[in-house]
């Protein structure tokens, strides 16, 4: 039997041929044994940073590796649910352990890859009657849903931001599941004003109401699809040392502004200024040498022309020449190298802005490299938001963005998007932008909190889930069905926008038309398919 501590990798009878194992952030404070998951075992122990997977069937290590861990997530957002325990795995470097049968051979593969908890309390169900009355809830074990995850992720974030940012993913997602999306029908923004307009119908939301707002659906919508965002400068330079050694003092403060060429801080100058006086001496030890030899090589030249000394000793003494002058332009170079070590002592300003961060005190011995001091550069400043790739597509790339500040928007400013972010948050899905402001109001000070607007693109195609794509003689194709035979047909198409979630479809198909969103691989033409909520 393998084993990992405690965690037993398999059971010793053969019937799990596969296992992974994750660390844990944190360890257990319960035992939990879920089979939940299809063909897996997940098992957690008291007072233990392992998360094992089991799985009945036979795979590759890689397999292993995705589909282990992916049942362990699933366990852990359950268990967050159910016993209100957020656990979370490691994150990088994640390092884990697989077991997998190859070649009749049982392998063990090692793998690793390059306190203000915000949390709630447990949840209460509570059930009401036509009449009113308060039924007792029955405790059943809860369905997982992407809700689950974002909910587990809320409650293991420790910076506020965060948290609060995957309970709002909570939220959509519950509207998701209660009132989904129209695909192809309705864009997201008309999505959450419906759904939280029928939330709205049963639940009162009047104290999540914005102050002085008419309209709670229109104020809340407006809200979220009006991005909130902090103002930041467009260059940030971290000012460092390029020399170990110890801090004696440090010149500027947080707040303080800057000009080229003014002192930051500086290092304890004794050691360079000692090993300045020694390449100096030797510097001129080396010239005294090269004088002696210049003054013999002379000498030998005379000597050989009037027939009183050889060649060889005249080789000689120009080979001593030589050597003496490589030597004495050696330590040429090092009293130059280290007359730039006492210069590296004084770290220097070398643009005009506003010291925003500061990472050593006076005293402190500090490494090459070490940030002493962080600089806002006046080169121009950005605004920063968080922004859904759905939200991305119905924005024109050079629109104009009213930026306002969030705590007075009578500060108000505008700015072009001047970078995306190339790649999505692993979690949330959303991109990194960056606006450049034309011009920021004095009030809008660094580090601000500030709101985004801008007029979203009206939709030029039917917005489909990315699994209803397929292809057909290397074409882009959906598989179209008939309302009346129930029969499909695969059907080419012309795509606008295509990423990992959405596609937007602008030739090939009409609005009103269903389309097949899921198992579009195992269709053929011909074949007769039952709708969703259709009696088998």
């Amino acid at each position: 039997m393998a084993t990992l501590g405690a965690m037993a990798l398999d059971s010793g009878d053969g019937s799990f041929p596969t296992a992974i194992a994750f660390w844990l952030r944190t360890k257990s404070s319960f035992d939990i044994q879920d089979t939940s998951t299809d063909d897996w075992e997940v098992l957690l122990a008291t007072r233990h940073d392992i998360a094992v997977a089991r799985c009945k069937k036979a795979m590759s290590r890689c397999d292993a590796l995705a589909h282990g861990r992916s049942a362990i997530e699933t366990t852990l957002d359950n268990v967050c649910f159910r016993l209100n325990e957020p656990l979370e795995l490691k994150p990088d470097p994640r390092d884990s352990v697989s077991l997998t049968r190859e070649h009749d051979e049982r392998v063990l593969t090692y793998w690793t890859t390059v306190p203000f908890p915000v949390r709630v309390g447990p949840i209460e169900v509570r059930v009401i009657d036509k009449d009113g009355k308060e039924k007792p809830a029955e405790r059943t074990r809860p369905k997982w849903m992407p809700l689950l995850r974002y909910y587990r992720l809320s409650q293991a974030r420790e910076d506020i931001f965060d948290a609060y940012r995957y309970m709002f993913l909570v939220f959509e997602a519950a509207l998701q599941t209660l009132w989904p999306i129209q695909a192809g029908r309705e864009r997201e923004v008309d999505w959450l004003e419906r759904a939280v307009g029928e939330l709205a119908k049963r639940i009162d939301l009047t104290s999540y109401a914005p102050a002085g707002a008419t309209d709670l659906v229109k104020a809340f919508v407006s809200s979220q699809y009006s991005h909130t965002g902090h103002i930041r400068a467009r260059t940030e330079e971290n000012l460092a040392f390029r020399i170990d050694g110890r801090m004696i003092t440090r010149l500027v403060d947080v707040g303080q502004r800057v000009q080229p060429g003014d002192p930051i801080a500086q290092l304890d100058p004794q050691p360079q200024r000692d090993a300045l006086r020694a390449a100096q001496a030797k510097l001129a030890a080396a010239e005294a040498a090269q004088h002696e030899a210049a003054n013999n090589l002379e000498r030998k030249q005379t000597l050989v022309q009037d027939g009183w000394a050889t060649r060889v000793q005249f080789d000689a003494a120009q080979r001593a020449f030589l050597s003496a002058k490589a030597e004495s332009d050696a330590a040429a170079a090092q009293v130059h190298q280290a007359e730039d070590q006492l210069g590296y002592t004084n770290l220097v300003a070398d643009a005009s802005g506003a010291v925003i961060a500061a990472g050593s005190e006076a005293g402190e011995v500090v490494r090459a490299g070490q940030m002493i001091v962080t600089v806002a550069h006046d080169d121009g400043n950005d605004a920063v938001f968080d922004v859904p790739a759905s939200l991305m597509r119905q924005v024109s790339p050079d629109a104009i963005i009213s930026i306002s500040l969030t705590d007075d928007p009578s500060v108000h400013t505008e700015g072009q998007v001047r970078e995306v972010a190339p790649q999505a948050d692993p979690v949330t899905r959303s991109y990194r932008v960056k606006v450049g402001l034309t011009a920021r109001p004095d009030a809008m000070r660094l580090g601000a909190t500030v709101s985004g607007q801008t007029r979203m693109l009206s939709g030029s195609g039917v917005d489909l889930p990315a699994t209803a794509l397929t292809m057909a003689d290397n074409k882009p194709a959906l598989w179209v069905v008939d309302p009346a035979s129930h029969q499909v047909s695969l059907r080419r198409v012309e795509l606008e926008r295509q990423d990992s979630s959405r596609i937007v479809v602008t030739r090939g198909i009409d609005g009103g038309e269903l389309v097949v969103a899921a198992g579009v691989h195992s269709l053929r033409p011909g074949q007769k398919v039952r709708l969703t909520g259709d009696q088998p």
